[in-house]
């Protein structure tokens, strides 16, 4: 998209992958309405290019120091959360998942259990554990 300043470009780049209501009218790209797409389509379709966000990310390859790592990292964490840029990572070949370990069963199980474990529930030590860690992680 290229045009003077205050054309609208960036206006325009917020309102493609419906970052921003539009008011009236309709946006088409390749004769389709992008109003009938999904989000989760739509926002994955789309290639933005910022030239603060292509600084930023060459400053952040040369920083000199841990420092300056740390530094220009923010700034680029504060442009693209500022963007509502989204960073996929279709690299990973597995799922990241987080095991909360704040449940307890029976230490003597039933006389007729199969053996199975099928009782269980909060354990208040273990939870107290986790929702300390939550508190301070920000969670």
């Amino acid at each position: 998209i290229v045009g003077q300043s205050g054309s609208g470009k960036s206006t325009l780049t917020k309102l493609i992958p419906r970052l921003y209501a539009l008011n009236e009218g309709r946006i088409f790209i390749d004769d389709y309405d992008i109003a009938k797409v999904s989000l989760t389509t739509l926002r994955n379709q789309i290639g933005i290019v910022d030239p603060v966000v292509d600084v930023l990310v060459e400053l952040v390859i040369e920083a000199p120091d841990r420092e300056s790592l740390i530094a220009r990292t923010r700034a680029l964490d504060r442009v693209l959360l500022w963007g509502h840029y989204v960073i996929p990572h279709f690299h990973l070949q597995a799922a990241r998942l987080v095991f909360w370990d704040k449940f307890g069963r029976p230490a003597n199980t039933a006389k007729y259990s199969s053996g199975f474990p099928n009782t269980w529930w909060v354990d208040k030590v273990k939870n107290k554990s986790t929702g300390s860690w939550r508190r301070t992680n920000g969670n």
